[in-house]
């Protein structure tokens, strides 16, 4: 596994070239976080998209690559950059037991769509046309429903794809009860 550094902001560089390491803060209350405040895992993304928006804001658009790890911060101002490692996660092969999980998973999903007007139906087509295995489908699912950030980063700092699809169906199953109690 190759160590590499990751950073920057952004609006910098060539959106086609651009590759930036995401990391959640402990606290999100903190204005200006240093090294302290971040969580050790993180994801690397590439740039998609920047969009230029009035009052100096921008709105970028990008695509995970891989899950990081931030091994140490060698650089501050005027922006973090981080030495990162990837991280390599579990494969499986097809079995009964995990197609059982991804259609159970994928069923939940679909109550929730029907119970959520904040998620759109074509969800579930994207998603279904996106499918490469349980970790890939837990991904999919976290990075389009609201769980909250401390589950979030539960799922991004779990490995194995298997315990992150479970961990997965465990959030959709109580979301959807509580959809239905609403």
């Amino acid at each position: 596994q190759d160590v590499g550094d990751v950073g920057g902001r952004a609006d910098e560089g060539e959106e086609d070239e651009q590759i930036v390491g995401l990391v959640l803060q402990k606290d999100p209350a903190v204005e200006i976080a240093q090294p302290e405040d971040l969580y050790k895992i993180g994801l690397q993304a590439k740039v998609l998209k920047k969009l230029y928006l009035p009052e100096e804001l921008i709105q970028v658009i990008i695509r995970g690559t891989s899950r990081i790890q931030f091994l140490e911060y060698i650089q501050e101002m005027p922006y973090l950059v981080a030495r990162v490692e990837p991280l390599a996660e579990k494969e499986y092969r097809d079995s009964v037991t995990i197609g059982a999980l991804m259609a159970e998973a994928l069923t939940l999903l679909e109550k929730l769509v029907y119970l959520d007007p904040g998620l759109s139906e074509e969800l579930l087509s994207i998603i279904k046309i996106n499918l490469r295995g349980p970790g890939n489908l837990a991904d999919l699912i976290a990075s389009n429903v609201a769980f909250s950030l401390k589950d979030k980063q539960v799922l991004l700092e779990t490995l194995d794809g298997k315990e992150r699809l479970e961990r997965i169906v465990e959030l959709l199953e109580k979301e959807v009860k509580f959809r239905q109690i609403e």
